[in-house]
């Protein structure tokens, strides 16, 4: 087979000149690839396998697919997460693709070079957070933003970053083969891709290289023409046209001179590693935090200090370390071994000498405990807030290495929730940052490609000094205003504001967040202004499954419907199949500005959603449009969350049985209805009553852990249509347990629906102590209240939790068994 001309363009000397410009500058670059998926992996092959680097061998990267991550199996390579999406249909059609590529580019020897690159999906990404590449091969029609954003910190300095874009207008020159083959461009109509290529124009070494420009000149020689510096090429059709890239070229600009310089040893990392080798010389002390943007060598610094740890000890050593995935931790064990050359690495233990630094799984430090002179955390937003509290408890020295943006995959859940998580338990931590690149040179285009593209460094709008007394006087002055995504694709500085509002706000916000808002049709984004300001945000998303046909196998969990949360969970894990038939509005995300929160903004923002879903329409099929039924919301549940919900109204009716991995919390579901229509009252009634009722005897298993605090809130919350009577009988046995503690375990089903019944009661009086206009009989009523509540969580904890004696005593400082059990006599009434 004669070579392709794409072959041939790999070998001119405007590709090379590219990454020799990459490597002089210890830059990043990036080139996206508008055409068929064909097309796009045989161009990447053609020029990466030619260039000189990697002929020395060193091709070392990363593809990323959902849809294609199996087709490994057919190619003969190595074992591959499963992550595919879609019809087997379109599997099979998707497969043939990639069969085709990489049968054309045989003669460039793409199976053997193809088979070095790490296949990774949306399931699997996280676990290469930690890693280096040379490169990072992006195909996703769906543009996982997360991955893309995570992923690209992971490329050194001379790496490309390749972005699939899908065939698009190429679509037509490259024979429809993309229609045809299910992998549909659906970029063309993305906002979000637009504002991507509006962000490379402003970069230097970003390229868009077009399957219909590369076919009509039968070369790719002059993509990188003009000195070989990268000038961007454009077909005239093509919907992402010049004036997106601007008149400028990548090949006009001027570049640094900048000579190529081995990284050394930063200030700031010689102080984490100076904080670090003294933690030993103490006993238990505070938690280090080193937190900091990708590349700026976290985890280079905590094997330098662990190397010094070793080479400085007097004893025997053992740090443990641990991450998401122990391939996180490449960069680690690979820097201590250049550190300490003559250590021995094996099965992630690196022994030196008498000393041994070992990974260890989360899951395995709690469950064993084994004994460590200190442990490292790396990529800890990647482990879930309360093992992380957990691990806090259990050992005395510890440092927790992240980064600033939450790209490990629990959104700022790390800075949000688990810094005053430790604050509240009265731990003081030390906290450091690094903020020069080491992994790259500064000023880096791919990241500053990524911070413009994604917001990643919006900042909060500055608010004037007397804004928050205007608003207690003039409550009049805010207003709301009611966003599509192709309204704020057409203004920066509201889309600035309002991302850097949940971005500081909302520790679950992520890069992808951005992308959703920009893109998702079933989007609105409401935002709570005054004077220009932006002081609020809800994003809002509507739901309703209105094809009939799907219901049955919904029900049955044989078929999941993206973006449909709230229906298919009560309808599927909850199995109320009448909740298909609603039309709800979720609120997704709700955030105030910091400055002005705990002034009752937050609740005034629902009461405008509440507004908005009764005066705003939703079609609910071809004859009739529906007002939405329900406003919902499903959140990590915490006791001041939960009471915030509760008060504007909103109803408990699920709550999941499995932690959330930012917040440590379950996620719980609300509803509240837009009127008082009987079909909408019922279902509530009916979601709150059974939830309730297995809630009770859950509690004994599936939440036995969670807090005293969340589950007597809770229970104190539920309708009174939940709450069973107390009988006679149920009174004779509970009476009987006030005269003699031996009888507890036979009053125990009567206390369990006498407690519940109380509970209830107090709950309707906290919130009739709400409607008091008189501030100090409010607060008199509520903190009467409060106290009852207080005084039955031993009760609680005992007979609804089936806590031990023991615990109960330890949790609410009971000096044994016989003062738990009169306490118990004492609160029932």
């Amino acid at each position: 087979m004669a070579p392709s001309p794409i072959a041939h363009a790999a070998t001119t000397p405007g590709f090379q000149a590219y990454k020799q410009h990459l490597n002089a500058n210890r830059h990043r670059g990036a080139i996206f690839l508008s055409g068929s998926l064909t097309w796009a992996i045989e161009w990447f092959l053609a020029h990466e396998v030619h260039s000189f680097a990697h002929q020395m061998g060193l091709l070392s990267g990363v593809m990323f697919s959902d849809q294609f991550a199996e087709l490994v199996s057919d190619l003969g390579k190595a074992n591959v997460s499963e992550g595919g999406q879609g019809s087997e249909e379109a599997k099979s059609n998707n497969r043939e693709i990639l069969c085709d590529s990489v049968e054309q580019g045989e003669h460039l020897a793409s199976r053997d070079h193809l088979s070095q690159l790490k296949r990774v999906n949306s399931k699997t990404y996280r676990h290469h957070l930690g890693t280096e590449n040379n490169l990072v091969f992006f195909a996703d029609p769906q543009l996982n933003l997360d991955a893309l954003a995570a992923l690209s910190g992971t490329i050194c300095a001379g790496g490309i970053l390749y972005v699939w874009l899908g065939d698009g207008a190429s679509k037509q020159a490259a024979g429809n083969q993309a229609a045809t083959n299910n992998v549909s461009s659906t970029f063309i109509a993305s906002h979000f891709v637009e504002r991507l290529c509006l962000a490379a124009q402003r970069q230097p070494f970003i390229q868009l290289v077009q399957q219909n420009f590369v076919q009509q000149n039968n070369e790719s020689s002059q993509l990188f023409a003009h000195d070989g510096y990268g000038n961007r090429q454009h077909s005239a059709d093509t919907k992402m046209s010049s004036d997106q890239f601007g008149h400028d070229t990548l090949g006009e600009r001027k570049f640094s001179e900048a000579k190529a310089v081995k990284p050394q040893v930063t200030t700031g990392q010689q102080a984490v590693i100076a904080h670090i080798t003294r933690m030993l010389s103490k006993g238990r002390n505070k938690p280090l935090i080193l937190t900091a943007d990708r590349g700026r060598g976290k985890s280079t610094a905590l094997a330098w200090a662990s190397a010094e740890l070793l080479q400085k000890a007097i004893r025997p050593l053992t740090i443990a370390i641990t991450a998401p995935h122990s391939m996180a931790l490449g960069v680690f064990f690979s820097q201590l071994g250049r550190t300490l050359p003559d250590g021995q690495l094996s099965q992630h233990c690196f022994s030196w000498q008498q000393h041994q630094i070992i990974f260890v799984p989360v899951d395995e430090l709690l469950r064993a405990k084994p004994q460590a002179d200190l442990l490292l955390v790396d990529e800890a937003a990647g482990v879930p807030v309360y093992l992380l509290e957990k691990l806090v408890k259990q050992y005395s020295r510890l440092v927790f290495a992240s980064t600033i943006h939450g790209y490990e995959g629990a959104g700022k859940g790390f800075t949000g929730k688990f810094l005053p998580l430790l604050k509240a338990q009265g731990v003081a931590a030390q906290i450091m940052e690094l903020n020069e690149p080491i992994r790259w040179a500064a000023n880096d285009p791919l990241e500053q490609l990524m911070f413009d593209a994604c917001l990643l460094n919006a900042h909060l709008p500055t608010l004037p000094t007397d804004l928050s007394r205007r608003l207690t006087s003039h409550p009049e002055l805010i207003g709301y205003q009611c966003f599509s995504g192709q309204e704020l694709a057409a203004d920066e500085q509201m889309l600035e504001q309002i991302f850097a509002i949940l971005v500081t706000a909302h520790y679950q916000t992520k890069p992808s967040d951005l992308k959703l808002l920009l893109d998702d049709p079933a989007m609105v984004i409401l935002a709570q202004v005054i004077e220009q300001h932006v002081i609020g945000v809800a994003l809002l998303i509507s739901e309703s499954i209105t094809d009939q046909s799907l219901h049955p196998a919904i029900v049955k969990g044989q078929r999941r419907v993206k973006g449909q949360l709230v229906p298919q969970a009560l309808a599927q894990q909850a199995q109320l199949p009448q909740a298909l038939v609603f039309e709800y509005l979720r609120v997704m995300r709700i955030a105030v500005h910091p400055s002005l929160q705990n002034q009752g903004l937050g609740s005034q923002l629902l009461q405008a959603t509440s507004d908005y879903a009764k005066s705003n329409y939703v079609k609910s099929n071809q004859t009739k449009d529906n007002q939405f039924d329900f406003v919902a919301t499903s959140y990590a549940a915490s006791p001041a969350v939960v009471n915030f919900w509760h008060r504007n109204g909103f109803t408990p009716v699920k709550l999941g049985f499995n932690r959330d991995a930012s917040s440590g919390e379950h996620s719980l579901m609300m509803l509240k209805a837009t009127s008082s229509a009987g079909q909408l009252s019922a279902f509530i009634e009916l979601a709150s009553r059974e939830f309730y009722s297995a809630f009770a005897s859950w509690l004994g298993d599936e939440f036995s852990a969670l807090s005293y605090q969340l589950v007597t809130q809770l229970l104190a919350m539920a309708p009174s249509h939940t709450a069973e009577s107390v009988s006679v009988r149920d009174w004779e046995k509970i009476n009987a347990f006030k005269g003699n503690v031996n009888l507890y375990r036979l009053a125990r089903p009567s206390l369990t629906i006498w407690l519940q019944a109380k509970l209830v009661s107090l709950g309707v009086q906290l919130s009739a102590s709400c409607e008091v206009k008189e501030k100090q009989e409010r607060h008199a009523i509520a903190s009467s209240v409060q106290a009852q509540l207080d005084a039955l969580k031993p009760l609680v904890a005992k007979c609804l939790m089936l806590h031990q004696d023991a615990q109960v005593c330890q949790r609410f400082g009971f000096t044994g068994k016989k003062a738990l059990y009169q306490h118990l006599q004492q609160v029932i009434q």
